[in-house]
Formats: C-alpha cells, structure tokens, sequence
C-alpha cells in the first residue's frame, strides 16, 4: 500500500524509519559521490531496522533492458549504529562503469 500516496510504499517507508501517513516523511535515504582512495565512489545510504522484521538487500545492473541485476553483489556494506531502533547502513560502490543503476529492496522476512 501507499496510503500518503508520495509514490514510496508502505513497507518502504516502516523500512526506513519514514511515516507511511505523511507524504514528506519519506524515511532516511541519501546518495552521495566521494573521493576514496584516490578515486571516485558512489555511496548509498540508508536505515535498516534493527528488530530483524525486515530483510534489506542491494541489486545492481548496467543495462536496465537486458541486465542482469546482481543482488548483494558489486558494492561494499559497513553498518553502524543509528538510534536505538535504527542502524545507518553505507553501501558504497565503484564509478567506473559507464552506468549503474542500482534499487534497494526491502522484504518481510
């Protein structure tokens, strides 16, 4: 469901600490390219549940008509914590490839 109808779902917006009821709460989510190492990385960071309910995956792909999307694959994770509900989760990825596209996916678990 979709009942602020902001165009982010439900269980999207549970997942990442948003407020499925208001439609500029959209939970906590940014992207960000810096300088690591000595070359440029794409970061994508966002909340994760800490109560277990919820499983939070990353799929990548280069080509969004032919893929293939990869899942949990291509991109490095560190978490720490957020709040006592919460962890922040940094997924950070290479921009080497003429284009990536990357989507989180949240399931029940």
């Amino acid at each position: 469901g979709d009942d602020d109808k902001d165009l982010v779902s439900n269980l999207y917006e549970f997942g990442l600490k948003g407020d499925p009821t208001n439609a500029t709460d959209t939970g906590v989510v940014e992207f960000n390219t810096t300088e690591q190492g000595g070359t440029n990385v794409f970061k994508y960071i966002h909340v994760e549940r800490k109560d277990g309910t919820l499983d939070y995956s990353l799929i990548l792909t280069g080509n969004l008509v032919f893929g293939p999307w990869t899942t949990n694959s291509g991109y490095t994770a560190t978490s720490g914590n957020y709040d006592a509900d919460f962890n922040m989760v940094t997924n950070t990825t290479s921009t080497v490839e003429a284009q990536k596209f990357i989507k989180l996916l949240i399931e029940e678990n």
